[in-house]
């Protein structure tokens, strides 16, 4: 099997003949192309990090800052979990039994 480094000197050899200078051309525009395409995708990766960053800085910008619902309270008495703490401004719903359903009971 063949190393592929030597596969592709042979293959510039062959293209650009057994000229040294036309091989050395060849592998100077080969070097151009790949420095260029690895130029358009790292453009591209640029332009689709920025997205993201715009994406995610959106709520920063609008300069309002939610309170976790998981936050603890500040008095004593105050329990992590349970209801909202107040956050959406409503109380946790109240529990009803199902009376209406146990009729046997």
């Amino acid at each position: 099997m063949i190393d592929l480094f030597i596969y592709r000197k042979m293959q510039a050899a062959a293209v650009a003949g057994s000229d040294p200078n036309k091989q050395r051309e060849y592998l100077k525009k080969k070097k151009q192309r790949k420095l260029q395409r690895f130029k358009e995708l790292e453009e591209e990766r640029e332009l689709e990090k920025n997205k993201w960053l715009a994406f995610t800085n959106k709520s920063s910008k609008k300069g309002v800052i939610k309170k976790s619902i998981f936050a603890t309270p500040e008095n004593v008495n105050g329990r992590v979990g349970i209801g909202t703490c107040g956050v959406s401004g409503r109380e946790m719903t109240k529990f009803s039994n199902g009376e209406k359903w146990r009729r046997g009971a």
